[in-house]
């Protein structure tokens, strides 16, 4: 997409000459995607192409490719607590885990044990800040524990 005061400097540039335009603006927009990704010119022009030159959707795609749907949260959200509890969610909708209130150990099982230590101590650190530390304490204790040992985290 071109804007027309773009459009405009473009044919100025060129004499009217709409395809030379064209190939100028194209240019320069795999210019600026190949400064603003560090990407290299072939990369630029391949996800431009694909992406109909537009560089907002060019830089998302790019981003897609280099980060894991974690690092993407994590690069958007600046406040951690948002963070993990979008992490959290992208979890629950990509593993279609079904919330009864909290997330118990039985409910997590089949994920990967990264991610499912991940929801493990998350759960019982939203059910400790709900419920307090009087009743966390008892939340799944023996495999909380164990995820929180496995963390270096029992200071928690």
């Amino acid at each position: 997409p071109v804007g027309i005061q773009v459009a405009r400097r473009l044919l100025e540039r060129t004499g009217g000459d709409v395809d030379e335009a064209i190939k100028l603006f194209h240019i320069d927009q795999i210019n600026i995607l190949t400064a603003k990704a560090d990407v290299t010119h072939q990369e630029a022009e391949n996800v431009l192409l694909a992406t109909n030159y537009d560089i907002a959707e060019a830089l998302r795609r790019i981003d897609e490719q280099r980060y894991t749907l974690t690092e993407l949260i994590l690069r958007k959200n600046k406040d951690a607590g948002d963070a993990l509890n979008n992490i959290a969610l992208a979890i629950e909708y990509e593993w279609d885990l079904k919330r009864k209130f909290w997330f118990g150990f039985a409910d997590i099982q089949l994920l990967p044990p990264v991610l499912q230590t991940f929801m493990l101590v998350y759960e019982w650190h939203e059910y400790v800040g709900w419920e307090g530390m009087e009743c966390g304490i008892f939340f799944e204790s023996d495999h909380t524990h164990q995820q929180l040992q496995a963390l270096g985290l029992l200071e928690l």
